[in-house]
């Protein structure tokens, strides 16, 4: 399903559905070697067989993967469990990157999206060898729990209470696809003027009309879609959104530094559209192009999506004129 690969670079970002085996293999070899000291080399070696369905974690749809040069190295993710009560699900790190602080990395950016998805109240269950990781980064443990094996057969785990407050530092080169905030609106207005400037004779009017620009977020969720942002070292440098259309969905707003162009990002972000329209159970993705985004077409069109004979006016200050493609799922 996937298109692209980011090259060489480091990036936190949402985890798609078509990578679920991957991710449990991921989790398989990291249970093989950080469980075995604790449990012993049976329990372990039932806990990583793959047909092992009592064991078998299914990942959540607020997961995370911690991706480096196309390879997923770390995984997170959390569920929700009640009023203002949410649970981390997972935290593995591949084990050849133990010891490189992406364990850490992907915990904090699984509890910064907790938090401002407004859950405060955040556990855990940790096994006994992750109970120290999980202590260093100011998690305290509150109580036991029963970590099932095989019918009839468990192991002994901690539950663990998470911090009201983490201490995020995020390395400068780290790249971060998240959901958008309406408080991202500065900095995706700024990102959208930096792209039109490219173009001779493209004017951004926000308030005219661009003011989705300003809600980013409950904008596409007034639409019924969602969006999303991506930062690095603070700044917004990407944006994409989506949102329904009869019998498919609408691919909105994709923009991208320029000077994060070339290195696998548009098709990360792209990605998420896919991901999006599978969940959606949607036939097509179309999107409209100004006819003067001439290099937009050809990531388009590399990706899927061909051009139809659509074409509108939108009679902005821009004389824009637009170009629809779609993409047949």
């Amino acid at each position: 399903m996937r298109h692209g690969r980011s090259k060489g670079i480091a990036l936190i970002r949402p985890n798609f559905y078509w990578e679920d085996e991957a991710l449990f293999a991921l989790i398989r070899r990291s249970t093989a070697i950080g469980c075995k000291d604790a449990y012993g080399e049976e329990a372990v070696r039932h806990l990583i067989d793959p047909t092992n369905q009592v064991f078998r974690m299914k990942i959540p749809a607020h997961g995370y993967v911690y991706e480096r040069a196309g390879a997923v190295l770390g995984i997170s993710g959390w569920i929700e469990e009640g009023e203002n009560r949410a649970r981390i699900t997972h935290c593995f790190t591949a084990p050849e990157a133990y010891g490189s602080g992406i364990g850490s990395q992907i915990l904090k950016h699984a509890l910064t999206q907790v938090h401002r998805a407004g859950f405060h109240d955040v556990s855990l269950r940790a096994t006994l060898n992750a109970e120290a990781f999980y202590r260093r980064l100011g998690f305290e443990k509150v109580g036991n729990h029963d970590l099932p094996i095989t019918e009839g057969w468990s192991i002994k785990g901690a539950v663990m209470q998470a911090p009201h407050q983490l201490n995020i530092t995020t390395p400068p080169e780290l790249n971060i696809i998240r959901p958008a905030l309406d408080s991202d609106a500065e900095g995706i207005i700024s990102l959208v003027d930096r792209c039109f400037s490219e173009y001779e004779g493209v004017y951004l009017d926000v308030d005219g009309e661009e003011p989705i620009l300003k809600t980013f977020n409950s904008g596409f969720k007034a639409m019924g879609g969602r969006s999303w942002v991506l930062e690095k070292a603070g700044a917004v440098q990407a944006c994409i959104g989506w949102s329904p259309v009869v019998g498919g969905i609408e691919l909105k707003k994709l923009y991208l530094d320029q000077n994060l162009r070339g290195q696998g990002l548009a098709n990360s972000m792209l990605d998420l559209i896919l991901d999006a329209a599978h969940r959606y159970g949607t036939q097509h993705i179309e999107l409209w192009s100004d006819t003067k985004f001439k290099r937009a077409h050809r990531f388009y069109e590399k990706n899927g999506f061909e051009r139809t004979q659509d074409v509108r006016a939108l009679n902005d200050i821009s004389n824009t004129t637009e170009y629809r493609f779609i993409r047949q799922l």
